[in-house]
């Protein structure tokens, strides 16, 4: 969904005098791809722990 929100605003800028790049789509979308499974990964890491130690 933030990949084609991202796309979305790209298409956009043209209407406010802006260009729109494809470079920048890309790069705003490897951006959410990275940040989503750098948090998938560190809440896994936390549940791991607390299962880990017990209740």
């Amino acid at each position: 969904m933030g990949i084609a929100f991202a796309g979305v605003i790209e298409l956009l800028q043209p209407q406010f005098g802006r260009r729109a790049d494809l470079m920048h789509w890309v790069s705003s979308s490897f951006g959410i791809v990275l940040i989503t499974f750098g948090t998938w990964l560190a809440l896994s890491i936390v549940d791991l722990i607390r299962h880990r130690d017990g209740p």
